[in-house]
Protein backbone atom coordinates (compact mmCIF):
# COMPACT_ATOMS: atom_id res chain seq x y z
CA UNK A 1 0.00 0.00 0.00
CA UNK A 2 1.79 3.41 -0.71
CA UNK A 3 2.31 5.82 2.25
CA UNK A 4 0.27 8.99 1.82
CA UNK A 5 2.79 11.34 2.32
CA UNK A 6 4.45 10.15 -0.79
CA UNK A 7 1.57 11.56 -2.70
CA UNK A 8 2.61 15.19 -1.75
CA UNK A 9 6.51 14.95 -1.73
CA UNK A 10 8.50 14.42 -4.84
CA UNK A 11 12.03 12.78 -3.84
CA UNK A 12 15.49 14.59 -4.91
CA UNK A 13 18.74 12.82 -5.18
CA UNK A 14 20.82 14.21 -2.68
CA UNK A 15 24.07 15.33 -3.29
CA UNK A 16 27.02 13.62 -1.97
CA UNK A 17 28.21 15.48 1.01
CA UNK A 18 31.99 14.69 0.34
CA UNK A 19 31.59 17.08 -3.30
CA UNK A 20 30.48 20.33 -1.38
CA UNK A 21 33.32 22.13 -0.83
CA UNK A 22 31.98 24.05 2.58
CA UNK A 23 33.06 24.88 6.03
CA UNK A 24 30.78 25.71 9.30
CA UNK A 25 32.10 26.85 12.67
CA UNK A 26 30.66 27.07 16.00
CA UNK A 27 32.05 29.75 18.38
CA UNK A 28 30.54 31.43 21.52
CA UNK A 29 30.75 35.56 21.50
CA UNK A 30 34.01 37.30 22.29
CA UNK A 31 31.99 40.42 24.03
CA UNK A 32 28.55 38.40 24.60
CA UNK A 33 29.44 34.90 25.69
CA UNK A 34 25.94 33.37 25.83
CA UNK A 35 25.69 33.75 22.16
CA UNK A 36 26.51 30.67 19.72
CA UNK A 37 27.45 31.54 16.41
CA UNK A 38 27.38 29.09 13.80
CA UNK A 39 29.58 29.91 10.30
CA UNK A 40 28.98 28.46 7.45
CA UNK A 41 29.74 29.30 3.58
CA UNK A 42 26.17 30.29 3.16
CA UNK A 43 25.55 31.97 6.27
CA UNK A 44 26.12 33.00 9.92
CA UNK A 45 23.36 32.18 12.76
CA UNK A 46 23.69 33.22 15.86
CA UNK A 47 21.79 31.91 18.71
CA UNK A 48 21.41 33.45 22.71
CA UNK A 49 22.08 30.71 25.31
CA UNK A 50 20.78 32.55 27.92
CA UNK A 51 17.39 31.14 27.75
CA UNK A 52 18.55 27.55 28.06
CA UNK A 53 21.51 28.56 30.94
CA UNK A 54 18.58 30.11 32.72
CA UNK A 55 16.10 27.19 33.20
CA UNK A 56 18.82 24.67 33.46
CA UNK A 57 20.30 26.82 36.59
CA UNK A 58 19.42 25.21 40.29
CA UNK A 59 18.73 27.35 43.29
CA UNK A 60 20.69 25.54 46.38
CA UNK A 61 20.58 27.37 49.53
CA UNK A 62 23.27 26.64 52.07
CA UNK A 63 22.59 27.25 56.04
CA UNK A 64 24.20 25.53 59.09
CA UNK A 65 22.08 23.22 60.99
CA UNK A 66 20.02 22.58 62.66
CA UNK A 67 19.31 26.26 63.07
CA UNK A 68 16.22 26.74 65.78
CA UNK A 69 17.12 29.19 68.32
CA UNK A 70 19.55 28.07 71.39
CA UNK A 71 20.80 24.69 69.01
CA UNK A 72 23.99 24.23 68.49
CA UNK A 73 25.19 23.85 64.72
CA UNK A 74 26.13 20.22 64.01
CA UNK A 75 26.44 20.30 60.15
CA UNK A 76 26.25 22.32 56.88
CA UNK A 77 23.03 21.80 55.20
CA UNK A 78 22.37 22.01 51.51
CA UNK A 79 18.55 22.60 50.39
CA UNK A 80 17.73 21.69 46.70
CA UNK A 81 15.33 23.52 44.69
CA UNK A 82 13.91 20.38 43.86
CA UNK A 83 13.58 19.12 47.65
CA UNK A 84 16.82 17.53 47.89
CA UNK A 85 18.67 17.99 51.05
CA UNK A 86 22.22 17.08 51.74
CA UNK A 87 24.47 17.42 54.90
CA UNK A 88 28.13 17.95 55.65
CA UNK A 89 28.82 16.93 59.24
CA UNK A 90 31.12 19.28 61.48
CA UNK A 91 33.30 16.39 62.14
CA UNK A 92 33.80 15.97 58.63
CA UNK A 93 34.34 19.62 57.73
CA UNK A 94 36.73 20.23 60.89
CA UNK A 95 39.03 17.26 59.91
CA UNK A 96 40.23 19.10 56.59
CA UNK A 97 40.09 22.72 57.70
CA UNK A 98 43.47 23.66 59.28
CA UNK A 99 43.79 25.19 62.68
CA UNK A 100 46.42 27.97 61.53
CA UNK A 101 43.49 29.11 58.95
CA UNK A 102 40.89 29.58 61.90
CA UNK A 103 40.61 33.75 62.30
CA UNK A 104 41.05 33.39 65.98
CA UNK A 105 43.71 30.65 66.33
CA UNK A 106 47.30 32.43 66.23
CA UNK A 107 50.12 29.78 65.37
CA UNK A 108 53.55 31.37 64.98
CA UNK A 109 55.99 28.60 65.10
CA UNK A 110 55.56 24.52 63.97
CA UNK A 111 53.44 22.85 66.99
CA UNK A 112 55.90 20.87 69.70
CA UNK A 113 55.37 17.82 71.82
CA UNK A 114 53.57 18.95 74.56
CA UNK A 115 51.71 22.19 73.04
CA UNK A 116 48.37 23.05 74.27
CA UNK A 117 45.78 26.03 72.38
CA UNK A 118 45.51 28.51 75.10
CA UNK A 119 42.99 31.29 74.63
CA UNK A 120 45.05 34.78 74.94
CA UNK A 121 43.62 38.00 74.04
CA UNK A 122 40.69 37.07 71.73
CA UNK A 123 43.32 34.40 70.37
CA UNK A 124 44.38 30.55 70.46
CA UNK A 125 47.69 30.49 70.90
CA UNK A 126 49.88 27.79 71.20
CA UNK A 127 51.64 27.37 74.85
CA UNK A 128 53.78 24.29 75.95
CA UNK A 129 52.13 22.97 78.82
CA UNK A 130 54.94 20.11 79.39
CA UNK A 131 57.43 22.77 79.66
CA UNK A 132 55.34 24.64 82.04
CA UNK A 133 54.94 21.61 84.10
CA UNK A 134 58.41 20.64 84.26
CA UNK A 135 59.48 24.07 85.47
CA UNK A 136 57.29 23.30 88.42
CA UNK A 137 58.04 20.07 89.40
CA UNK A 138 61.81 21.58 89.13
Amino acid sequence: MTDIKEYFSKGCPKMDASAISAFHELSLGDQHPEELTLTTSWDETTVDLTPAVKAAETTTHMHLSPDGEGETPTALQFDGEHGSVDCISGDDLSGIISLSKLKDVSIDRQPRNGDVLMYNNGKWVLYNLLDAINNINN
